[in-house]
């Protein structure tokens, strides 16, 4: 099964474990759900090293976590705000700010979900609850 996804493209691997025998293995090009659907989602301020440790306002599935972080969803005007951000970052040319290649990411829209969100970085950015110190995003 799995050389079988890694010859098609298929990089998410599933384990089901609400049931037995091989029929809860699985391998699909790409995830449904960022979350389960029941998830309930809650306003949140979450952070990410992502982008610095800034902090934006997102919604996340209430008490789901990936582990280490959250799961976040934005909408429009705070995707604009943190893609602004990080490409601000990109042009700076001051050698004692300036990233290295590669360093931030370079934020791109593509389609919002059924409620007109943006899962930035789900699975990939460890986004998560701030500490008092995180600076606040645009």
């Amino acid at each position: 099964m799995l050389r079988r996804g890694a010859r098609t493209g298929a990089h998410w691997f599933t384990l089901d474990t609400t049931t037995t025998g091989t029929a809860r293995l699985g391998v699909s090009d790409h995830r449904h759900d960022i979350a389960p659907p029941t998830a309930t989602w809650v306003p949140a301020a979450v952070t990410s090293p992502s982008v610095e440790d800034r902090c934006y306002p997102a919604l996340v599935p209430d008490g789901y976590t990936t582990g280490d972080g959250v799961i976040a969803r934005f909408d429009h005007a705070t995707v604009q705000a943190m893609a602004g951000y990080l490409l601000d970052r990109h042009y700076d040319t001051d050698p004692a700010t300036d990233l290295m290649p590669g360093e931030l990411p370079l934020l791109r829209f593509d389609d919002p979900d059924h409620e007109g969100r943006y899962p930035v970085g789900a699975y990939q950015w460890r986004w998560s609850l701030p500490t008092s110190q995180s600076p606040v995003g645009d």
